[in-house]
């Protein structure tokens, strides 16, 4: 067994699955089987061998000699959560998970299914449910970035309609100025504005976005996040300019394994047409206005115009130089 977990730590999962199934053909007495059973399907949940995992987590589910030690239940279940989470079978999922929180006693292994499990539930859109999973992981006390992430996606998640929101935007003020989350402000002004639009707060949250993208300088995930959110609310308030170029940043920084990719591009694509279309008719009916204009006013024009654009390049170079 210990040779099995050796390999499959190092991530030599054939070698692991191998030795795993040596033990459970070669040793008789039910641990010894079902403990490396437990751990094939382990294995063959991350080589993606989801047939054969079935099979197993079947013939466990039925074994009459199945040990009753509750390390075994809670292994099972374990196991059987993450099979179904590979196959993207989320309610299946979080029964099996929900069976396997009640059967752990070590606090680190709680907090980690626990926040696995209001993940889930956010994938299944039950915000309510994943909110309150959610805040149930600091008091495990897992390590401080599981508490940070259960904290900020507790409050991304929250409901105002349901409560108060003044504690939490509290909470999220005074996580800005503790020391040890310099490095995810960016993450905390995200879910501050995420709570602003929702309180239909547009100005504040786009305010709160363009603090998250300036102070997310290591994390790109979160950055096209920012980037996207704002995208969004310009598209939503019909400002398809800005909505085009913040899809654009968006794509810079998107991963292309992020599950609406192809959506997201589609929808920079459409709007990059749309917004080609609508400068071109704007030059025109400024160029038909200039020609209307005396030569003074040509000139007033032009040269209000150059100073905007002198004065813009002025603040965007501060602003480079800020960060």
């Amino acid at each position: 067994m210990l040779i099995g977990q050796a390999h499959f730590y190092k991530r030599d999962l054939f070698m692991a699955l191998e030795a795993f199934e040596y033990v459970s053909k070669i040793y008789p007495n039910p641990e010894a089987k079902y403990g490396a059973m437990i751990w094939i399907v382990r294995t063959n949940n991350e080589i993606g061998s989801f047939s054969q995992s079935e099979v197993i987590i079947d013939n466990l589910r039925t074994a009459k000699d199945f040990p009753k030690d509750r390390y075994f239940y809670r292994d099972y279940a374990a196991v059987s959560a993450e099979y179904f989470i590979k196959r993207e079978d989320y309610p299946q999922a979080i029964k099996n998970l929900t069976k396997a929180i009640a059967l752990t006693k070590n606090k680190q292994v709680q907090a980690r299914f626990t926040f696995v499990l209001a993940q889930l539930h956010e994938k299944l859109g039950d915000d309510k449910k994943a909110s309150q999973y959610y805040s149930m992981v600091p008091g495990l006390h897992p390590k401080y970035d599981m508490v940070f992430q259960a904290q900020i996606n507790s409050a991304r998640l929250f409901d105002i309609t349901t409560g108060d929101s003044k504690s939490i935007k509290k909470k999220l003020n005074k996580m800005l100025k503790d020391d040890k989350n310099t490095e995810y402000q960016d993450q905390i002004y995200f879910a501050l504005a995420e709570i602003a639009y929702k309180e239909k707060q547009t100005d504040l949250a786009l305010t709160y976005l363009e603090k998250s993208i300036r102070t997310s300088t290591l994390n790109n995930n979160q950055k096209a996040m920012s980037y996207l959110k704002r995208a969004d609310i310009h598209f939503d308030i019909t400002d398809y300019p800005k909505a085009q170029a913040n899809y654009d940043s968006t794509m810079n920084f998107l991963s292309k394994d992020y599950p609406n990719y192809a959506q997201i591009e589609s929808k920079k694509n459409s709007l990059t047409g749309l917004v080609n279309n609508l400068n071109v008719i704007t030059l025109e009916d400024s160029l038909q206005a200039l020609s209307l204009m005396t030569e003074e006013q040509r000139n007033k024009k032009i040269d209000a115009i150059i100073a905007r654009v002198e004065e813009e390049e002025k603040r965007a170079e501060e602003e480079g130089f800020g960060r």
